[in-house]
């Protein structure tokens, strides 16, 4: 059974700005500059959807894939207003998106959501999408050792495995594995002492 947000989507962005302040939204908004013009975009669990008015608010023309299998979800992304991109909201799995080739891909906070098998299938499966010359933005958790990061992600992990089906047990080494799959790391901030970062990957 797929992971669902259906029951935290009216408090996940609360939640979000409760523990970590601003730091979830400044790692999903530092690279959004560097999507290309009049790109094609695909956005994967996307959450609330905040994310769309943002990228109004920076770029226009842009033709977005937006997927998200939570209802609760969509509909709120559907109310924000993307401003001069066109967005095709799909709601499913990333499994739905069996072809294209996407100048930028966003995972922001999805990744995290997988065992390590479905994981590896995933970052297979994106890598696939990616044009030759686009770029994947990945955002999400990285561990660091800190007793208080483990901690955190601990609990987190607990509290998305009862409410959201969640299917990882702990947090996986995705940069590791996007690193196997072919892809290089060009750019990389981090927040909120190293727990949280942002990274820009491609294929070459």
């Amino acid at each position: 059974m797929e992971s669902n947000f259906d029951k935290v989507a009216g408090t996940y962005d609360g939640l979000a700005r409760l523990i970590f302040g601003n730091s979830i939204k400044k790692s999903q908004v530092h690279f959004l500059n560097r999507i290309p013009d009049s790109a094609k975009v695909l956005i994967v669990g996307g959450g609330t959807g905040w994310i769309l008015e943002e990228l109004g608010s920076i770029k226009e023309n842009l033709s977005i894939d937006y997927v998200d299998s939570s209802n609760k979800m969509m509909e709120l992304s559907k109310s924000r207003n993307a401003g001069g991109n066109h967005v095709n909201f799909i709601k499913g799995s990333y499994h739905q998106i069996q072809s294209g080739s996407y100048d930028t891909i966003i995972t922001n906070f999805f990744l995290d959501v997988f065992d390590e098998v479905e994981l590896a299938s995933a970052i297979e499966h994106f890598t696939k999408l990616l044009s030759d010359k686009g770029i994947w933005i990945c955002t999400d958790f990285q561990k660091t050792g800190r007793l208080y990061h483990k901690v955190l992600l601990w609990s987190m992990h607990r509290f998305f495995n009862m409410l959201a089906n969640l299917q990882a047990k702990k947090l996986a080494d995705f940069r590791k594995l996007l690193l196997n799959q072919g892809l290089q790391e060009n750019e990389r901030k981090e927040y909120f002492n190293g727990l949280i970062y942002s990274a820009i990957y491609s294929l070459s």
